[in-house]
């Protein structure tokens, strides 16, 4: 009888652990989406600074002259 119970209360246990672990591969690939997109953006906004910075150096020439 107390084995029943043991493997009863196993098997709801174990039952309630499937969708919590579904629910953290779940946020855990939303969280890898969202820094590939952050990650990303960072990347655009680099390359418009270095751009940017270029602009900048070629006015400061054009005024030196």
């Amino acid at each position: 009888k107390l084995q029943a119970e043991y493997d009863r209360l196993k098997k709801a246990h174990d039952h309630k652990g499937l969708p919590r672990d579904a629910e953290l591969i779940a946020e855990a690939k939303l969280l890898r989406q969202h820094k590939g997109r952050l990650e990303a953006r960072m990347q655009i906004l680099e390359d418009h600074n270095k751009q940017l910075e270029s602009q900048l150096k070629r006015l400061r020439q054009l005024l030196e002259q």
